[in-house]
């Protein structure tokens, strides 16, 4: 089994206020192949935009996109595609609390 790695710094702290803890590629990988809820979002997103305010964070069902057949790799390209911009940064991926 995969050790859940997670990841620090001021994105994560703010995250925690929303009971949300974030890790690494690998551990969102292993989670969204196991079909639990995954947050996706702008790494350079502060907490406080990501439900409030300009929403920008994705509640990603995971086991529904397992069921269509898709792929972590392809999630990932397509959030990337249409939501990755200097204004945002890169992919974050976040779980609930209550998953771990």
């Amino acid at each position: 089994m995969l050790e859940l790695r997670r990841v620090g710094g001021a994105q994560a702290e703010g995250a925690k206020s929303l009971g949300l803890v974030k890790i690494i590629r690998a551990s969102a990988k292993y989670l969204f192949n196991m079909g639990v809820p995954l947050v996706i979002v702008g790494n350079k997103v502060g907490a406080h935009a990501f439900f409030k305010n300009w929403h920008l964070a994705f509640n990603l069902d995971s086991q529904r996109y397992l069921d269509e057949g898709v792929s972590f790799e392809s999630m990932v390209n397509n959030w990337s595609h249409y939501n990755e911009n200097p204004e945002t940064g890169t992919i974050a991926f976040f779980v609930a609390e209550t998953e771990l």
